[in-house]
């Protein structure tokens, strides 16, 4: 049975089910620092594998999708996964509808913060990146500054990508998880 799904819906999918175990996904932001993942861009940075589809998807559409798909799953399945401790600790959660998962995986981290700067780390296409924004310029905010985004970087998971059993356009992707740091400076 072939299936039909757009990019964002099978993305999102792919990602929750293929986030790997809580220890594992845990280690993977330990020790980064902004420049982990090499030098920051402020070109909009694209799920690993892109390329493996036959087609595109606006980006007004890709995250509408995700939204429409994050909330479908927020609202089905509680989603009470391990938040990072220093999101908690600066109240920035609610920016974030799936910030952990119920396995214990954070899927967004602050690696640094101070009156002047901001940085995350998360997995790209669970978290969005205008709720990343959204979140650096809340804690901006509360510094009375406004976030501007130095840039952002990525890496695809060292892992075997997954092959989906469904297919769009009658080609069964693959996928891999996509890494990202955004470093937000506060003015």
């Amino acid at each position: 049975m072939v299936v039909f799904m757009s990019k964002s819906i099978l993305i999102f999918v792919v990602l929750i089910t293929v986030s790997g175990c809580a220890t594992q996904k845990q280690k993977l932001f330990d020790g980064l620092t902004e420049n982990s993942y090499g030098v920051l861009t402020d070109k909009d940075i694209t799920v690993c594998n892109t390329d493996n589809y036959d087609y595109a998807v606006s980006k007004d559409v890709d995250a509408y999708l995700h939204t429409g798909i994050q909330s479908l799953v927020h609202t089905i399945i509680p989603v009470e996964g391990k938040v990072d401790k220093t999101i908690l600790e600066e109240e920035l959660q609610n920016n974030f509808k799936i910030p952990g998962d119920p396995g214990g995986a954070s899927y967004v981290v602050l690696l640094k913060r101070n009156h002047n700067e901001i940085v995350f780390w998360y997995t790209l296409g669970v978290v969005l990146p205008d709720e990343v924004y959204k979140a650096a310029n809340e804690f901006c905010g509360k510094h009375k500054k406004k976030a501007l985004l130095r840039g952002s970087s990525k890496k695809c998971s060292e892992s075997k990508p997954s092959i989906i059993p469904i297919a769009i356009n009658n080609v069964q992707p693959q996928v891999q998880s996509t890494y990202v740091i955004s470093s937000f400076q506060c003015i």
